[in-house]
């Protein structure tokens, strides 16, 4: 079973979460985009942060011509930063494409595990209505709409269980920093 860029990137969460300031108080972070989806028909809000303290994105595009490998980490509106992260991940292969290949979707709903995920056994699909591409210190910025079904993976060496499967589905409109390979 493969480690995807979900988990690397929610390995990172918790450096994120835990960005202290000068004084040890909690970094200020500022909302560069936002996440509405519903899973299995509940509504929720994400959105996506730049912590400037640590030059931190949580929404990246790693650029490796003709290929972009999107990473957009979407923490929940009410400030909480260790659980309730969904996760849209995928590649694009020309800045014209419109359809985003290999997506992973990957919810998180109390931390690391057990979690939801397209990886292996659920179906994703991505559809980039707008993509700017991140350059010389220019930030990027991408809008794409995504439908996954998400099964639960109890532990990194436990596969997603198909029969635990739960529908996600939602639009996604953030800034991206580039990521360096």
């Amino acid at each position: 079973m493969k480690l995807t860029n979900a988990l690397w990137a929610l390995l990172g969460v918790f450096v994120f979460a835990g960005v202290a300031a000068p004084g040890g108080a909690q970094a200020e972070a500022e909302r560069i985009g936002t996440i509405e989806a519903t899973i299995d028909g509940e509504p929720g809000r994400w959105e996506t942060l730049f912590v400037p303290v640590e030059n931190s994105f949580s929404a990246t595009a790693m650029r490796s011509d003709p290929l972009t490998f999107f990473s957009i980490l979407g923490f929940p509106e009410d400030g909480r930063r260790t659980e309730n992260q969904l996760i849209v991940e995928f590649t694009l292969m020309g800045d014209a494409a419109t359809t985003g290949e290999n997506p992973i979707v990957s919810y998180f709903p109390d931390g690391m595990y057990p979690h939801y995920t397209s990886s292996d056994v659920g179906e994703a699909e991505v559809s980039v209505r707008r993509f700017k591409p991140p350059g010389d210190d220019a930030e990027g910025h991408v809008e794409a709409e995504f439908r996954a079904s998400i099964c639960r993976q109890e532990s990194r060496t436990e596969a997603p269980d198909p029969q635990t499967c739960r529908n996600v589905e939602g639009v996604l409109s953030t800034s991206l920093a580039e990521q360096e390979m």
